[in-house]
């Protein structure tokens, strides 16, 4: 007999039949915890007024099927000063006995959020963040690498005109101009 974990053991039923007494006492031994995966055996007897007995097992397989955690996609954020806000969200992640599943996000082993979505701000570094779903039973976890890349490439400035610029000595001068481009 299966059942999942959580549920609530309901007997099955059992009967006895001797031909020589209409009604055998009847005893069941074991027990059942409906919340612990494992297996169980109860023992039910049965004793007529002669004292003959009989005994049969039954084996209760109490299951659940650990959740599963989904982080999300790898990041990977340029161009940041100072830091970055990242949006990371573990509402994928699912308990196929549709058990309620808690969330814990964890980063270096430091808890920093228990919802499925999580926003963080992170500065610039690579960042392995850990999310751990449980149905009170069993856990998993997935990890999401986070890459923050800082800004370190200076803009690139381009002259108008000439360069160099020739100027004859008392003439005015007039500015040709020049852009300025920033990669981030």
């Amino acid at each position: 007999f299966y059942m999942p974990a959580g549920g609530t053991y309901v007997e099955s039923g059992y009967l006895a039949v001797d031909g020589c007494d209409s009604s055998p006492d009847f005893s069941v031994t074991g027990s059942v915890n409906a919340n612990v995966p494992g297996s169980y055996v109860l023992t039910y007897t049965a004793t007529d007024a002669a004292g003959n007995s009989s005994s049969v097992t039954r084996t209760v397989e109490v299951t659940n099927t650990p959740p599963v955690a989904v982080a999300g996609a790898d990041q990977s954020i340029d161009c940041v000063i100072g830091s970055a806000d990242v949006s990371l969200n573990g509402s994928g992640s699912y308990d196929a006995d549709g058990d309620d599943l808690s969330y814990l996000w964890t980063l270096n082993g430091s808890p920093v959020g228990n919802t499925a979505a999580l926003d963080i701000s992170l500065g610039a570094n690579t960042h392995v963040l850990t999310l751990t779903v449980s149905d009170g039973i069993a856990s998993s976890s997935d990890d999401v690498t986070v890459v923050v890349i800082a800004d370190a490439t200076p803009p690139v400035i381009t002259l108008a005109g000439d360069n160099p610029f020739y100027l004859a000595a008392g003439d005015a001068y007039v500015e040709a101009g020049f852009s300025a481009v920033d990669a981030c």
